[in-house]
């Protein structure tokens, strides 16, 4: 499809436990669905609110764009849900794909091996919207599949502090190409969660909630070689205050893991980072608004990658021809009756020797894939 990045190739440092670039997810539920007809959805993987709103997305029908019913302010209290045009897979290696141009950009900082199916990355996503702004997202995504029908994107966002020296160093590289002096960023914890919805599609919900936090743009200068001693002053300063989530925020089963101690390799000694490396410190301000509406703003952008509301009419077309039109019931007394009745229309138009137009009945005929 037109748009999509081909993932780069891993590389695995010396303990063989990190990848350090995107590829695609495998799993023993990453397959394509073959179901381009109606399906059952399996609600036993989704949480109530999850149900709610896919439940909400099957009565709708075929209506295009997200369900939003997401509340709160300074704490954003998240619950959108929309369909997707293609097969769940497809989706999800979309968003674990690194891309470097458009409003939607994705950087896969450090990658894990898999484990029990379970695809567990570090990521940083930005979204770009108008005069240059955007808003970054710096997150430990763990995506799991619970049933055969359903996966599971958990997100949870991660202090650069909790990153390994490589992951550092990609995410400074990152930033030092931003030319704004202030970084909003989104500071989430949720679920993305794809079920397999009708006609190939699948049905999408965002979950959890989500805050913002803004950030001065500053440099800091630091040349040489740090020892083991000095090594936590060498390395580049992000201060960031995580900010606390209040009642309001849903409990989530997955517990945001530590990965100080992912490479030991790296404590004996660090270099610093030459000259202008730029960190980041809070200002004190908020605005979720902007963080929210980026997070809005990268599903549609997902949506539109693989929208094609052709394709799937067509499906519909053919699953009603070939499905349900052959299995019309019988007509009842009253409704051959009233056959009977317009069979007098179709003479009358016969009558006056040229066929200008299909008949009444005809029509009907064909509705009820009725042979003449």
């Amino acid at each position: 499809m037109e748009g999509e990045v081909e993932a780069d190739a891993g590389v695995v440092n010396d303990a063989g436990e990190t990848n350090f670039a995107s590829k695609p997810p495998s799993g023993p539920n990453h397959t394509p669905s073959a179901i381009h007809g109606p399906v059952d959805i399996d609600y036993t993987a989704l949480d109530p609110k999850q149900v709610e709103l896919v439940k909400l997305l099957d009565d709708r029908g075929a209506v295009e764009g997200f369900i939003d019913n997401s509340t709160g302010v300074d704490v954003k209290v998240m619950e959108l849900a929309g369909v997707f045009h293609d097969e769940r897979d497809k989706i999800i290696d979309f968003l674990l794909t690194d891309c470097e141009q458009g409003k939607f950009r994705r950087k896969t900082l450090q990658e894990y091996d898999e484990k029990e199916g379970v695809v567990h990355r570090l990521v940083c996503w930005q979204h770009y919207g108008s005069g240059n702004k955007f808003v970054d997202f710096l997150l430990n995504v763990k995506v799991v599949s619970p049933d055969k029908s359903t996966n599971i994107i958990e997100l949870t966002s991660i202090d650069e502090g909790d990153l390994s020296y490589e992951a550092t160093t990609m995410l400074v590289e990152i930033l030092a190409s931003v030319k704004t002096k202030t970084v909003k960023r989104g500071v989430i914890k949720g679920e993305l969660s794809f079920t397999d919805f009708e006609f190939g599609q699948t049905a999408a919900t965002m979950v959890g909630t989500l805050k913002a936090e803004e950030r001065v743009k500053e440099t800091k200068s630091e040349v040489g070689i740090s020892s083991n001693k000095s090594s936590k002053s060498a390395s580049p300063s992000f201060k960031s205050a995580r900010p606390s989530f209040n009642s309001a925020r849903p409990s989530f089963n997955s517990a945001r893991p530590s990965f100080k101690s992912a490479h030991p390799s790296f404590k004996s000694a660090r270099p610093s980072f030459i000259s202008a490396s730029p960190s980041f410190k809070r200002d004190g301000k908020s605005d979720t608004k902007s963080a929210y509406t980026s997070l809005k703003g990268i599903l549609n952008e997902v949506m539109d990658e693989f929208r094609q509301p052709a394709v799937i009419d067509e499906r519909r077309k053919r699953h009603f021809v070939v499905e349900v039109m052959p299995r019309a019931p019988h007509l009842t007394t009253e409704e051959e009756a009233m056959l009977e009745r317009v069979g007098g229309l179709e003479k009358g138009f016969h009558t006056k020797g040229k066929r200008i137009k299909g008949t009444l009945k005809e029509g009907i005929d064909k509705f009820l894939w009725r042979e003449r």
